[in-house]
């Protein structure tokens, strides 16, 4: 969980999610839409092998300066978590349909470099969120978490000592925590341990950094805030679904 948008188209196959405390079923088509520190978490369905999707995460925040000033209110509020996106969206929305286009045109432009595909990488984003935005906003406008101010102090945390030694104890001493309190409210919060959240952060910043060529693993993992290639490379198995080797020189 973090302060990003998340995506996931099914390709094949099926997926159960859970999605703050409620159990959903995900076939062919069908879009999951993960909001802003939306708790969420998945597994392949019972009597299926194996699952095929698409995953996009971007953050939404970085598109507001862009927006016409309705669509911005209505993105901070999202951001704020004053009210969500419809977290599934089934194959005969239109919405979904609308991804079902622009999903695989994402993912061959991720592949490849050069200003040109990042520009267009960046507009495709852009459509991507107006179009949520247009359609897919839940109705009410009930703040969603209450956890919300503790999450947003933990994930700015986060996102800017990721890449120094961190641990339970040095997070608790920063920000004024007892540990207590802390691992209580932060498996109430995110649905996981720290040590777990903190592994799957670094991950994920170490994947985006794909974009940069000549990079070697070792400068990868180090930049990501792990000091030991052996556990990044088994880290980035586990939570990627590939090996470090293979995603990055694929």
């Amino acid at each position: 969980m973090q302060n990003n948008l998340e995506l996931l188209l099914i390709c094949g196959g099926e997926l159960e999610v859970s999605l703050n405390d409620e159990t959903f079923l995900l076939s062919l088509g069908d879009v999951l839409i993960c909001s802003p520190f939306d708790k969420h978490g998945g597994w392949i369905a019972d009597g299926c092998n194996e699952v095929f999707y698409y995953c996009v995460t971007f953050d939404p925040a970085f598109f507001m300066p862009m927006l016409p000033s309705d669509a911005a209110g209505r993105l901070h509020d999202v951001i704020g978590g004053r009210t969500r996106f419809r977290p599934i969206l089934r194959v005969g929305d239109a919405e979904a349909a609308f991804m079902h286009r622009q999903f695989p045109h994402m993912m061959r432009l991720r592949r490849q470099y050069g200003t040109r595909s990042e520009t267009r990488l960046l507009t495709c984003f852009f459509s991507l969120l107006c179009e949520l935005l247009e359609g897919c906003l839940a109705d009410g406008g009930e703040k969603i978490n209450r956890n919300f101010s503790f999450m947003c102090e933990v994930i700015d945390y986060v996102s800017a000592h990721y890449k120094e030694p961190l641990s339970t104890a040095s997070i608790c001493d920063a920000l004024s925590w007892s540990e207590s309190y802390f691992c209580h409210r932060f498996r109430d919060s995110f649905g996981t341990t720290f040590s777990d959240y903190l592994c799957r952060y670094r991950v994920q910043r170490a994947a985006e950094l794909r974009s940069q060529p000549g990079l070697t693993l070792t400068d990868i993992a180090g930049q990501a805030g792990f000091v030991d290639y052996s556990y990044f490379s088994q880290a980035f198995s586990k939570y990627m679904g590939i090996p470090p080797r293979r995603y990055f020189w694929k």
